[in-house]
């Protein structure tokens, strides 16, 4: 029955606007039924109790799987969401799950007490070509979902094949660290060429993003940023950014510019980590002179096979055989080059062993820390976070004497005693279960110095502070630091982040830190701004965001308002089971205190998938930023009464918003029917349907007409094929036609192999909605004006 048959007038009544609004609440947040009535919305899932933020996680999650094919949890550091992943994916018959290797024993250690039957395989073997082998996946859990986002890389290739016909479920609370690309490559991996061209509300659908706020459990509160100051050392700053540019390989290298970013950089976490970096630059700089005096200039896979030795001795891997020919006429300049940018390098490392050094001041400022940190109350522990491996290394070194310390790099751990298993550190860090003070005390650890390596995926919420000793390279590395220790489960009320500063301020810095404050406001522009940036005291040189929200905070805030709608509407009463579209007129009026023209507020469905339209006269808009101040207005005519008073309106402007919502789903519905889903517009989508639609013109006559169904057939089954993989085989497929001019028989023959392979069966499960036929119209389900 079309929404206009089902047009009557309805009960003016504070009590049935609520229900509607309640309604909404539920499509716009899961499967459109009350929480009370969804069979999965037990508290419990195995051994775990689930939160009640992880509970609406796994509704809306499934909702996204169900009409999408895939989702993307981005909450915040610490909220829960391999839970809340697995609350979604307990009724899945056949789940992979991909993560980071050092995070395969925390999946299935999480997965047996959820009851939930995984299997785990690691980025690291889909990066070194071995793909898990069993039967096709429903569903792929991509864990630390940021790890997928180079689509060039043998990785993704293996996961574009691995998610061919499954549902996708990514997981990252850091999904963009340098570009966009960064979020819409995992997401290709469902939605295909689409994720290129997604617009806001869809976005909100698919994204969802919960910031720490929303908990209602034991999550500490954040304290300011604690910056602690050393002295500082101008010279080293302006001798890095003066260096003479370095000679480029054969095949071309990094700018001036980074080259004096990446040491600028290294002497930003420590005097050690940039002699290391130095100590790599004269090398190069070795290699280049000796390879220009045999006249060749080396690429950059060429320079790697030159080895160099601590004391910076070159061994040399005849240049004769394997460099590319130098220019005869600019060899010296080269040479000139070269010499030049290591005479600055050896300058630089002087002012380091020098009066310039600043370790001994680092090393002191951070053991003042560590001892205020680990004093007051006793057996309170800490963790110590930098980007450079140097810098880890001179730092344990310098304070194992003093603390219980470990040593965590991407190469090993270490105790004072020397190296151990990782997993042996994590236990007496963050031991489970018992309290750190009823441990042994040979064997326990009170601060851990770790490089970035560990910021992902590894609860440390035994820790009460994070000691920055430098600023990452992304404010997605940062976001992943203090989620380690500002967790649910954490024993602290409250925890706290310090930064050794480095030894210049931050107009100094300006340039240095300009490319973390750009990849902070695309962030915070499309995924908003994390409670670590927003609540947690200035970072230097990274100013909060003053863009409008992002897509999916707005979406967040509307389920805020409308649940506030509900609740002031006077609705009080149960709504008695489950909620279903159908039960629903649609609301004419809502009594209110008369606004200066009627407002409506719209449920609709567009390909399956609930939106919330709202606008005045001819401005209506699903998208989140307009449709939440028009809610939020609404909210405050409102007030604070429960009973809203009657008013008169007349009848024509109410049945004209009415009417013009029903516009507007028509007009969406006609430019659906136009134009093909995003998701099946792929180059390799059209050119399977332009070889099916010339299919004929190779064919007799007398073909054409028997094979008019099969060909057509062949359409809708493309038009099915959502995401990377099923790109990929598309255009394998389109690459098996026959040459110009086949001939009738290999044309079928085409024909015959594309059905076969596209009618393949797969698992229901696995059918999204914004695949079916009904994706093509756009259907209001409930309007309700206001006025």
């Amino acid at each position: 029955m079309s929404t206009a048959a089902r047009l009557h007038e309805a009960r003016n009544s504070a009590a049935d606007a609520a229900h509607l609004l309640r309604h909404c609440i539920a499509r716009l947040t899961g499967d459109g039924v009350s929480l009370d009535a969804d069979p999965h919305a037990s508290d419990t899932l195995g051994e775990v109790t689930l939160l009640p933020h992880q509970r609406e996680g796994a509704r809306r999650l499934r909702a996204a799987l169900r009409s999408h094919g895939g989702a993307l949890l981005a909450d915040e550091t610490g909220l829960g969401k391999t839970y809340t992943a697995l609350a979604a994916a307990r009724d899945e018959r056949a789940i992979l799950v991909v993560a980071p290797a050092s995070l395969r024993d925390m999946w299935e250690r999480s997965a047996r007490r959820c009851g939930v039957t995984i299997e785990v395989t690691s980025y690291e073997r889909l990066s070194a070509g071995s793909a898990p082998d069993g039967a096709p996946w429903s569903l792929v859990i991509l864990d630390e979902a940021h790890h997928a986002r180079s689509p060039a890389t043998r990785r993704y290739r293996l996961l574009a094949r691995l998610t061919q016909g499954a549902r996708v479920l990514c997981l990252t609370a850091t999904p963009i660290h340098n570009r966009l690309r960064d979020l819409t490559a995992p997401l290709a991996l469902f939605l295909g060429a689409g994720a290129e061209q997604l617009d806001a509300a869809t976005l909100a659908a698919i994204v969802i993003r919960r910031r720490a706020e929303v908990v209602e459990g034991p999550l500490p509160r954040l304290g300011d940023v604690i910056a602690h100051d050393i002295p500082l050392a101008p010279e080293v700053l302006d001798a890095l950014r003066t260096l003479p540019p370095p000679l480029p390989p054969a095949d071309g290298g990094v700018a001036q510019a980074l080259v004096a970013l990446q040491l600028t950089r290294a002497w930003c976490s420590s005097d050690a980590a940039l002699l290391a970096a130095i100590r790599r630059r004269l090398a190069t700089a070795a290699a280049l002179e000796q390879s220009l005096a045999c006249e060749r200039l080396p690429s950059r896979r060429d320079l790697a096979l030159w080895t160099a030795d601590a004391d910076g001795s070159v061994q040399l891997a005849l240049p004769e055989l394997f460099a590319t020919p130098a220019p005869a006429l600019g060899i010296a300049v080269s040479l000139d080059v070269v010499r030049a940018h290591a005479r600055a390098l050896r300058s630089v490392r002087e002012m380091l062993r020098g009066g310039a050094a600043r370790d001994d001041a680092r090393l002191a400022t951070l053991a003042r820390v560590l001892q205020q940190t680990l004093g007051s109350p006793s057996h309170r522990k800490a963790v110590v976070f930098t980007h450079s491996v140097e810098t880890a290394d001179r730092v344990f070194r310098a304070l194992m004497g003093t603390f219980r310390m470990a040593l965590l790099t991407g190469t090993g751990a270490r105790l004072a005693s020397g190296p151990v298993a990782r997993r042996d550190v994590l236990a007496a860090f963050a031991p489970d279960g018992s309290p750190p003070d009823q441990r042994d005390g040979a064997s326990r650890i009170d601060v851990l110095v770790a490089t970035d390596v560990v910021s992902e995926g590894i609860d440390l919420q035994r820790a009460a502070a994070v000691v920055h000793l430098d600023l990452p390279w992304t404010m997605a590395r940062l976001e992943q630091r203090m989620g380690r220790i500002r967790r649910i489960g954490s024993p602290h009320e409250q925890v706290e982040a310090h930064l050794v500063s480095p030894p210049a301020d931050a107009e100094a810095l300006a340039s240095t830190l300009r490319h973390l404050a750009r990849k902070a406001a695309l962030t915070h522009e499309v995924i908003g701004v994390s409670s670590i940036l927003a609540g947690g005291g200035d970072w230097p040189g990274i100013a909060a965001s003053t863009r409008d929200p992002a897509p999916t905070v707005e979406r967040e805030r509307i389920i805020t308002l409308l649940r506030q709608l509900a609740h002031r509407a006077g609705a009080r009463a149960a709504s008695g089971g489950p909620i279903a579209p159908s039960a629903f007129p649609v609301v004419r009026r809502w009594i209110l205190p008369r606004p200066a023209t009627p407002t409506a507020l719209a449920l609709v469905s567009i390909g399956g998938v609930a939106h919330l339209l709202a606008g005045e006269e001819a401005s209506l808009s699903i998208e989140p930023g307009s449709v939440r101040p028009i809610l939020a207005r609404l909210l405050a005519q409102l007030g604070d009464r429960d009973t809203p008073s009657r008013m008169d309106r007349p009848p024509g402007d109410v049945d004209g918003m009415v009417r013009r919502v029903l516009d507007w789903c028509e007009r969406r519905t006609a430019a659906l029917q136009l134009l093909p889903p995003t998701a099946c517009d792929s180059p390799a989508h059209r050119r399977v349907l332009h070889l099916l639609d010339q299919l004929p013109t190779h064919l007799p006559r007398a073909a054409r007409a028997r094979l008019a169904t099969r060909a057509a057939e062949g359409r809708r089954l493309v038009q099915l094929q959502a995401g990377a993989g099923a790109e990929t085989t598309l255009q394998s497929l389109a690459a098996e036609f026959p040459a110009r001019s086949p001939d009738p028989a290999s044309a079928e023959r085409w024909l015959d192999a594309l059905l076969e392979h596209l009618r393949r069966p797969a698992s229901p499960s696995t059918q999204h909605e914004a695949a079916l036929p009904h994706s093509e119209s756009a259907v209001a389900e409930a309007v309700l004006v206001v006025g």
